[in-house]
């Protein structure tokens, strides 16, 4: 009598939660939307450090952190090979930041994919704990006035969306 118990409690709990299906990423809580954009500087691909603030030259941005070994970035850095100027003319400024890989390491991608992007570098995951990274890749929109008006743990499908979000 104490297993039926036991068993049926079990599953009135277990059963609820199971049913709801599989949580999405984006439903984490986001603790930058709304706040200004933390500021950093760090070297770039062209040996140059740059603030964030002086990158974004007062457009929007897209921030995505990524790395050379993530397979997802492959895939979106290939498209955004092409894409770059139609954002540019668009008034969005995209960023790339690698995460915790040498210059050296990038510079091999980059030539190996044919790439001429002027990535920053956080060789040191500076940026892990104000951007709260959990992985890459983390991509992190920022509007005219600095502000994040949000931050996804995936790639979107298109990027003017999330600045159209109320």
């Amino acid at each position: 009598m104490k297993r039926l118990i036991l068993i049926g409690l079990l599953l009135s709990t277990v059963l609820p939660v199971y049913a709801m299906g599989p949580m999405p990423v984006s439903v984490l809580s986001d603790p930058l939307t709304g706040k200004p954009a933390p500021e950093f500087t760090l070297p770039r691909m062209n040996g140059e450090a740059s603030n964030f603030t002086s990158a974004r030259e007062g457009k929007k941005a897209v921030i995505i952190f990524w790395a050379t070994w993530c397979p997802h970035c492959h895939e979106e850095l290939a498209q955004l090979s092409t894409r770059m100027p139609d954002y540019e003319a668009k008034g969005i400024k995209i960023l790339l930041v690698n995460v915790g890989e040498t210059r050296e390491e990038v510079k091999a991608y980059f030539e190996r994919k044919g790439y001429m992007f002027n990535s920053f570098l956080d060789e040191e995951n500076a940026l892990q704990d104000p951007y709260h990274l959990i992985g890459v890749p983390t991509v992190v929109f920022v509007n005219e006035s600095g502000v994040v008006t949000r931050s996804l743990h995936e790639f979107p499908k298109e990027y003017e969306e999330y600045f159209q979000l109320k």
